[in-house]
């Protein structure tokens, strides 16, 4: 079987780079962090582009005299000119380090944290280029936080005051969001939950909904009781992965809403 490669950020003076080096290379240095091993080399290869995209580090193995295409295009800092000082450099290299210690659904699950750090210091063009590339890495075939034994569909549903996050699981995978106003009108809050999952479910469903809030479970239930099909299954968990998954939405959904408010 083939390892994919592992990128790597060299400490190296003067500057720190970050590349992809063979699997089992012939001598690591130790002024160079390694990181790895992926699930495969195109989620890896996703994760370099997101380094050199979001932190705009360099991929030169020699410090050039002058700026490069990458500079011109905004994949790289400029560092070779002076267009970043060393010591802001580093430190974003830090930064860049600090995410890729963590791996596979660890990895995304400290990009969102990061989100959330940038949209308190209201940096949302930081913030959305993040939540760009992971959706990027969501869509390969990876499986991040979900049970990769689970066959059957879910839906996972976080509700705010107005709105509703919807994550959907398929088989195992994380597939999509999006999100949806609560449209409660002069119910409370709480009800209006019940009734948007009736009414959003009754054409189609999933088998199960894992949600953070409801009312009246079994009333729910029974309105999307279908013939010949299994019971539907709702559940409101406190811990496990699927309390993981419903956290995943709570951060998207805290995410998109400071963000609609800073451009609104």
């Amino acid at each position: 079987m083939n390892v994919p490669s592992l990128p790597t950020v060299s400490k190296r003076p003067p500057i720190p780079t970050v590349m992809a080096q063979s699997a089992i290379p012939p001598a690591v240095s130790l002024n160079q962090q390694r990181f790895g091993p992926y699930p495969s080399s195109r989620f890896r290869n996703a994760v370099l582009e997101f380094v050199t995209d979001h932190f705009r580090l360099r991929t030169c193995r020699t410090l050039p005299r002058r700026a490069c295409l990458l500079y011109h295009i905004g994949k790289c800092s400029g560092v070779c000119e002076g267009w970043i000082s060393e010591e802001a450099y580093r430190e974003t290299a830090s930064q860049a380090a600090e995410l890729l210690v963590n791996n596979g659904e660890a990895l995304i699950a400290a990009m969102y944290n990061r989100i959330g750090d940038y949209a308190e210091r209201l940096e949302f063009e930081k913030a959305e280029n993040m939540l760009r590339h992971i959706r990027i890495l969501e869509r390969l075939p990876v499986k991040q936080i979900v049970d990769r034994e689970v066959v059957v569909n879910q839906d996972v549903l976080y509700f705010g005051k107005d709105h509703v996050l919807i994550a959907k699981v398929q088989e195992g995978m994380l597939r999509d969001f999006y999100m949806q106003e609560l449209g409660k009108g002069d119910q409370e809050a709480s009800a209006a939950c019940d009734s948007f999952l009736i009414s959003h479910y009754c054409a189609d469903r999933p088998d199960e909904l894992i949600v953070n809030r409801i009312v009246d479970p079994r009333k729910v239930r029974a309105s999307l009781r279908a013939a010949g099909s299994k019971p539907l299954l709702i559940t409101q968990p406190k811990r496990g992965l699927k309390y993981d998954l419903l956290q995943l939405c709570k951060d998207n959904y805290e995410y998109r809403m400071q963000r609609n408010q800073y451009h609104s």
